[in-house]
């Protein structure tokens, strides 16, 4: 049986584990200026681990694939296309997406289509016990 200094000592790791992790997704969307007088740990971000948007290079045969393995019992995106055309249609759809893929992602823009959402909160448990769907 654990003892209780060993569960704490290993709970202690899991949180210190939990908090490196925050701090590097943190640092995917943050840029700290520092004036040499922070006495906070410093944890820097390696920009040259975080890939570029640029650096992705999308296939037909990769997106067809995903078209293919797509759940034909899942709701409809905010577009309103349903899943089954998308999943039936994959040979003959994935050359133009893969062309309307990569031209955005070379070009660096997004349709506004694309950054929206619908966002549902689903109760769960308590009441602060919301998530996303």
């Amino acid at each position: 049986m654990e003892s209780l200094a060993e569960s704490k000592k290993r709970e202690e790791g899991k949180t210190q584990e939990k908090d490196v992790q925050w701090i590097e997704y943190d640092c995917l969307f943050t840029t700290e200026i520092s004036n040499g007088h922070d006495s906070s740990p410093h944890y820097a971000c390696k920009p040259d681990d975080t890939p570029n948007i640029t650096d992705l290079n999308l296939t037909v045969y990769k997106i067809q694939a995903v078209l293919e393995a797509l759940d034909v019992t899942k709701a409809t995106g905010s577009d309103g296309i349903p899943a089954r055309l998308l999943k039936e249609t994959a040979e003959v759809i994935a050359p133009s997406l893969c062309c309307l893929f990569n031209k955005s992602l070379n070009t660096g823009t997004l349709p506004d289509e694309w950054k929206l959402a619908n966002v549902v909160p689903v109760h769960k448990k308590g009441n602060a016990e919301y998530r996303e769907l």
